[in-house]
């Protein structure tokens, strides 16, 4: 129960800042001579992932099981869950997806030369390198799932044997671990690809995604609490 509860306050105090670094990067100025500025922002996005990670890997230590169980979480976060938490090809859906809907938009300026610098004007060399990270990150994860399946399938060979857990559950601490750091690695290699613009219209949809799937989940649970107002309170924006 201390557990749960600990975990599950972080993760909410976490959602918080995140709310308020999207609210940061949907106000972000987007004229070309600003973009250098953003830099701190997008530096500041990625850091905030970083210490989910950090967090979330301590808590393991303490318990892994429960990291998988994720009680804090709801039913449709868990349901879309991958290895606990989420799959890093997502990111390249989200990223093609923001930058085909930014490039229509603004098509006719970028066909005479008045590029806008964000998602939807891409670099011929910045596709290729998203393209070719997206397959790398692909055949990681494949390799990461057939780990996971050869744990559950030992698991049960082993719960028959009446085996000891020990040795289990830092295994699955390993494959969390390899999990996590994709994720973590594929958001930094997706941002380091961009200019700052694009990298703060990449980091908002997958901002904007995540905190959807989070009310979204709360409203069919029936637990949306007043995430919000405790938002505002502890913000000084």
């Amino acid at each position: 129960m201390g557990f749960h509860d600990d975990h599950g306050r972080f993760y909410r105090r976490w959602l918080q800042e995140h709310r308020r670094h999207l609210r940061r990067l949907l106000t972000a100025p987007r004229e070309p001579t600003h973009h250098q500025t953003l830099q701190p922002l997008v530096d500041a996005v990625v850091a905030h992932y970083a210490a989910y990670f950090v967090s979330k890997s301590r808590y393991a230590k303490r318990d892994v099981l429960a990291i998988f169980d994720a009680t804090w979480s709801t039913t449709l976060e868990r349901g879309l869950q991958w290895i606990a938490g989420w799959r890093p090809a997502v990111a390249f859906h989200l990223f093609y997806s923001e930058s085909s809907l930014r490039l229509e938009t603004q098509l006719t300026e970028i066909l005479h030369g008045r590029g806008s610098g964000d998602l939807g004007d891409l670099h011929p060399t910045q596709l290729t390198r998203i393209g070719d990270l997206h397959l790398e990150t692909v055949r990681e994860e494949k390799r990461i799932t057939a780990r996971m399946a050869d744990w559950q399938e030992d698991r049960v060979v082993a719960h028959s044997l009446d085996d000891s857990d020990l040795n289990m559950e830092e295994e699955l601490r390993t494959i969390l671990e390899e999990a996590d750091q994709l994720r973590l690695g594929t958001i930094r290699r997706v941002v380091e690809s961009l200019n700052p613009l694009q990298a703060v219209d990449f980091l908002t949809a997958a901002a904007e995604l995540q905190i959807g799937i989070r009310e979204w989940g709360e409203e069919r649970d029936g637990t949306r609490g007043p995430p919000d107002d405790d938002d505002d309170k502890s913000s000084t924006d």
